[in-house]
């Protein structure tokens, strides 16, 4: 089984999850949002994935992962769009922006039958 990802975020933290994706046999890469136009075309290239605008647009791709590399203050709007939309989320830290972000979260991934990782990429 392929499982196919968009990534969310063309940053720093994109291009590194990027590549180690790029590199696993069992994913591809269908897309990569930024607002930046140039920043997601340049991500995208590499895995031959669609250079995309919004996640919104990751989601009209179908995928089955969504990985968060975007700014500290779209975390909790995007894990929750991507539980609502029953998909599997990779996020990088932080959470959320407070207490509450975090409690929303939680609860949705409490009523989702998904997967749901926090990363820290000193740890993993």
């Amino acid at each position: 089984m392929t499982l196919r990802v968009g990534i969310l975020g063309a940053g720093d933290m994109g291009r590194m999850h990027e590549g180690i994706l790029r590199a696993d046999k069992r994913v591809r890469i269908v897309g990569v949002a930024d607002p930046d136009p140039e920043r997601s075309r340049l991500l995208a290239a590499p895995s031959k994935a669609k250079p995309l605008a919004s996640l919104e647009d990751l989601f009209r791709e179908k995928i089955d992962v969504l990985f968060i590399t975007s700014p500290n203050f779209t975390h909790c709007k995007a894990v929750l769009a991507a539980l609502e939309k029953d998909l599997h989320v990779f996020s990088e830290k932080p959470m959320g922006l407070n207490l509450d972000e975090g409690r929303q979260i939680l609860d949705a991934v409490r009523k989702s039958r998904k997967i749901y990782q926090l990363g820290f990429n000193r740890r993993f």
